[in-house]
């Protein structure tokens, strides 16, 4: 069976780190959920790690390394953007393949196995509204997430799972949106932990996608009866 495309790799791309970078970063993501990523510091991270400050700075911020908290951003994107692609090919694989419901579900398992994660991302796409830096950033990685969910539609239509869809980036672009209201409102205030059970976010997500058919069932429909009247006409 086909599997997910990989059109992510420009931003899977965008940062390859060492085994001791990844630690730093973890730790990084790790105490920032704790006292907040506003309250962090290179030497509150040092302290947590055990390590010199001057550590840390040979991995990231010195000359020709790579910033902190960028490369933060970076990797949390790309680590849910292979989480979630590896388990949709596993299901597409195993025939579990359910469309938009396991998009969800396996969004919402990366989000309660990863709450670290789930606070930065969050925390970026809000700094994203006011910094023209994180700005580029989302520019680049939002369109990823609603691309990604139109091949979930796309070969749900294809197996079946639903009609054909027309103007499908529309829906996509309305179902991204919904399911990060979800996954904000439950990680943001509870101390980055999600709660929010996923059936919650399938049930609106459900009532999105047949509200978009039902609007395109009548404009088709309308265009036939216009059609079959300007036909009848001649």
């Amino acid at each position: 069976m086909k599997k997910i495309l990989h059109y992510e790799r420009e931003i899977l791309e965008q940062v390859t780190l060492t085994s001791k970078q990844i630690m730093i970063v973890e730790t990084y993501l790790k105490l920032s959920n704790k006292i907040g990523v506003a309250d962090m510091t290179i030497q509150k991270l040092a302290d947590e790690m055990n390590v010199s400050i001057g550590s840390v700075h040979y991995h990231f911020g010195a000359k020709g390394r790579p910033n902190l908290e960028q490369t933060a951003v970076k990797y949390v994107s790309q680590e849910s953007i292979k989480f979630i692609n590896y388990y949709l090919d596993k299901k597409l694989t195993s025939n579990e393949f359910k469309g938009v419901e396991s998009y969800i579900e396996i969004m919402f398992d990366w989000a309660k196995r990863y709450p670290h994660q789930l606070k930065f991302w969050l925390y970026f796409l809000y700094q994203s509204t006011h910094h023209s830096m994180y700005s580029k950033m989302s520019i680049e990685y939002v369109p990823l997430m609603q691309m990604r969910i139109e091949h979930v539609i796309i070969l749900g239509a294809g197996l079946g799972i639903y009609p054909q869809v027309n103007n499908v980036s529309e829906l996509a672009k309305n179902i991204h949106a919904n399911l990060l209201g979800h996954i904000f409102l439950s990680g943001m205030y509870n101390n980055g932990e999600v709660t929010e059970n996923s059936d919650v976010a399938l049930s609106s997500t459900k009532q999105l996608i047949k509200a978009h058919l039902e609007k395109y069932s009548d404009v088709t429909s309308n265009i036939k009866k216009l059609n079959n009247d300007v036909m009848a006409t001649l």
